[in-house]
């Protein structure tokens, strides 16, 4: 992943918004954890965000702006959203909690609805 390819992901996110939101299109995880990588937006890679405990998170990482509810979930199993609609570039003060929200949105959306 690249900055071309970053700016192609989020073109690509906003072209089938819609098909992402009815669930009729499986979002490219990969691409957005490959993504969330490269901007150096965590401490660690971002899939490992995923299954990391709740209790864990806050513990170690957290910047405590999202309260979190069950220590031992994961935090893919977070319910919170934070709607992010315009990124201009980096941003080194940028909390993990959107980590937490994309995994959130991305685990939902990755399963096709049925017709």
């Amino acid at each position: 992943m690249d900055q071309f390819g970053i700016s192609e992901l989020a073109d690509w996110l906003e072209a089938h918004n819609d098909q992402l939101l009815d669930k009729a299109e499986m979002m490219p995880t990969d691409k957005v954890l490959a993504g969330v990588d490269y901007l150096k937006l965590l401490a660690q890679p971002a899939a490992a965000y995923l299954v990391m405990k709740q209790g864990t998170y806050d513990r170690e990482e957290s910047d405590h702006k999202l309260n979190l509810m069950a220590d031992d979930q994961a935090l893919a199993q977070v319910e919170d959203r934070i709607m992010v609609n315009h990124v201009d570039g980096p941003s080194p003060k940028m909390s993990s909690t959107l980590l937490t929200t994309m995994s959130r949105c991305s685990r939902t959306a990755t399963r096709p609805r049925r017709t």
